[in-house]
């Protein structure tokens, strides 16, 4: 499942070549996932609930 991203930031942080070739900072990529993940959550629960 390819998962829809926000901005460049995420499309770098999920795509393996990206994530190599950028210099992030320590914890930087882990943080962009959790926001990813939580956005991603959150809509389906809005899907259930409706």
């Amino acid at each position: 499942m390819k998962r829809k991203t926000v901005g460049g930031d995420e499309r770098d942080a999920f795509t393996r070549v990206s994530r190599r070739a950028t210099n992030w900072k320590p914890g930087e990529v882990k943080r962009i996932k959790e926001r990813a993940n939580r956005r991603e959550r959150r809509a389906v629960r809005r899907e259930l609930a409706a």
